[in-house]
């Protein structure tokens, strides 16, 4: 399907669910249909002089990379993270951190979405710190820090998702583990009773077991 500069593909209900690339190169502001919901992995790879981009306020994830890493993209910061904002939310989807040597990062408090590789390339990163807002975690969001000595996932108590337990991310009711700090070495590390693995997986489980 096609909506003005840009591939698309969709359900018999919505047609422009999932933005695959522009169709012609994109040099400036690029308008993306308000029912896209999904922007595929370096949708944006070839549009090096591309330079910003205003989500729907309905989008949902962006797989993986948006663009070539030499394109003078401007996205929104705040606290050295990197973020892709809506007409009324300019840090509703954190994209990246910034600084690949950062320690830690606190995301926005108005952030909503954790995009799939919001750690990529941080191998000194040791804390996360998820608002209260975030309503969604891309899987792989913490998988990049293979070799990072992430040590705790910290989850605002006001966060009504998500929930933390001494730096391990869970469910907001505790019901499923979502992902394992690769930094924690511990001897061993026991899921409590009715703990599932969840989607995002550990973040490596280092020497835990």
């Amino acid at each position: 399907n096609i909506y003005k500069n840009g591939y698309y593909l969709g359900s018999k209900h919505n047609p422009y669910l999932f933005l695959i690339t522009p169709i012609q190169l994109v040099t400036d502001d690029y308008e993306i249909h308000k029912r896209a919901k999904i922007i595929g992995d370096f949708a944006f790879r070839k549009c090096t002089g591309f330079t910003s981009l205003t989500l729907p306020d309905g989008i949902r994830t962006v797989e993986g990379h948006l663009l070539a890493e030499e394109a003078p993209f401007l996205l929104n910061e705040y606290n050295g993270g990197l973020y892709l904002g809506t007409e009324d939310n300019p840090y509703h989807y954190f994209y990246m951190v910034k600084a690949k040597n950062a320690t830690s990062i606190s995301l926005h408090p108005d952030t909503v979405i954790i995009g799939p590789r919001a750690l990529y390339m941080c191998k000194y990163i040791t804390e996360v710190n998820i608002s209260a807002g975030v309503a969604s975690i891309k899987s792989g969001a913490f998988l990049n820090t293979s070799y990072a000595p992430l040590e705790n996932i910290n989850v605002d108590p006001k966060n009504r998702h998500y929930s933390s337990v001494d730096g391990v991310l869970y469910s907001k009711d505790k019901t499923v583990l979502i992902s394992y700090p690769y930094g924690r070495q511990l001897g061993t590390f026991t899921v409590p009773d009715g703990k599932l693995i969840g989607l995002l997986g550990p973040s490596g489980c280092g020497k835990s077991t």
